[in-house]
């Protein structure tokens, strides 16, 4: 599965090890979110389901 930028966030603060009750914190609220509307979590990266942004003339 892709990590979400909070996650990745997260996943960069354990690794320098900083704040690491903001990292917990977040990790717990991803989880929730997840639980909350588990079909929300989208590829945003895929070309096919989301094409690139276009601006209109």
């Amino acid at each position: 599965m892709n990590s979400q930028p909070g996650e990745a966030a997260a996943r960069t603060g354990e690794i320098y090890q900083a704040l690491p009750h903001v990292n917990g914190w977040i990790r717990r609220i991803a989880a929730v979110l997840r639980r909350r509307w588990p079909d929300a979590n989208q590829d945003l990266a895929d070309g096919g389901r989301f094409p690139p942004y276009l601006a209109r003339h």
